[in-house]
């Protein structure tokens, strides 16, 4: 029986001081603490993602296997508190989150949040593919049939409610809510063989001969032999997109020369500006204490990277009202008032169904 303990608690005094590196001793005590007093909730992280309890339990005790609860304690700097609150509570706070976002790794199969779910939304004849927020964890041992038909008839109400809404509204909404996000998902890969084909073929692209030189030799083995098969192996797919997210942490993907022959969007070259601006002969992010802040903005500039140069592969993504903007070829503020407007719409046409947004 795991012992509750409150995240305010003293966990003797562990965490570094400001502006000092994390030693063996201080890390191992802190991963003694956090197993012994915060097991319970790290579980409910990979219950909440929706694996089941005996998947929780291997999921946690794999990522401490495989050192990364030890590389996600080594990121943590005390100084990146945001003014208030205790430092033990933000330091559990930032190892959940870690934790949280490495479960799409290592757990195979489940390379999209296992809560959000497909759905074709046929609108003018044009079918639109959409990612829908999965309340009832559609398909999730012990879920019973009266869940799984309240949630085909959710999902039905909204594609009708998305469907009559006004256009301007509903493409700013589909991006904003309902595109992909920064994780590469196996629905985010257009063409699986297109993008083998790009990354094997010789001569290569320079883009595409880093990526290749980056993969280990048992996938670049695997990636050959099933290139000419198809449809490509199910779990394909899978290790491809696995592979990609891993390369969203590379802080050297970006080169001039390497992505000269690349048309970068304006909102990328922005992210490659700021990036260089902040971190680029200054350690990197790892030099910068490794917030998840500061790797969030490391990921989306390598994801909007990859969308650049595999245009015809890679789904695009969108996490904020910038990129939506950009992509409609409109002003922030006029993208701001259709994301307003359209979710009210949406609200109030999904209420009178007597659902929720």
């Amino acid at each position: 029986m795991c012992k509750l303990m409150s995240a305010n608690a003293d966990p003797s005094g562990f965490l570094p001081r400001p502006g000092k590196e994390w030693t063996d001793e201080q890390v191992r005590r802190a991963m003694d603490w956090l197993q012994r007093n915060q097991l319970v909730r790290m579980l409910s992280v990979a219950r909440w993602r929706g694996a089941t309890r005996d998947e929780a339990e291997d999921l946690w005790k794999e990522y401490v296997v495989r050192g990364g609860l030890e590389k996600q304690i080594r990121r943590h700097r005390p100084s990146d508190l945001p003014g208030s609150g205790s430092p033990i509570a933000y330091f559990v706070g930032y190892i959940a989150r870690g934790f949280s976002w490495k479960i799409q790794e290592l757990m195979p199969g489940v390379r999209q949040p296992p809560w959000q779910v497909p759905l074709d939304l046929e609108v003018d004849g044009t079918i639109i593919q959409i990612q829908i927020a999965d309340e009832n964890r559609s398909g999730h041992p012990g879920e019973s049939l009266e869940d799984k038909e309240r949630e085909r008839e959710r999902r039905q109400a909204l594609q009708e409610c998305l469907a009559c809404m006004n256009a301007r509204y509903r493409e700013v909404l589909i991006l904003y809510y309902f595109s992909p996000d920064t994780l590469f998902c196996v629905t985010d890969l257009k063409s699986v063989h297109g993008l083998i084909d790009r990354l094997t073929s010789v001569p290569r692209d320079p883009v595409s001969s880093y990526v290749w030189g980056q993969f280990g030799s048992e996938l670049r083995y695997e990636l050959m032999s099933d290139r000419e098969t198809d449809p490509a192996p199910e779990p394909l797919p899978v290790v491809l997109a696995t592979a990609l997210n891993r390369l969203l942490d590379d802080e050297g993907l970006y080169e001039r020369e390497r992505f000269h022959g690349v048309t970068l969007r304006p909102l990328t070259e922005q992210y490659v500006s700021d990036y260089a601006e902040k971190f680029g002969d200054n350690g990197g992010v790892a030099g910068h204490g490794g917030s998840a802040a500061l790797y969030k903005l490391l990921n989306r500039r390598n994801r909007r990277l990859f969308e650049d140069a595999y245009p015809g592969e890679v789904e695009r993504s969108y996490t904020s009202i910038a990129e939506v903007a950009e992509e409609l070829k409109i002003t922030e503020t006029a993208a701001k008032l259709r994301l307003f407007h359209g979710r009210l719409a949406l609200r109030h046409c999904l209420e009178q169904k007597g659902y929720e947004l």
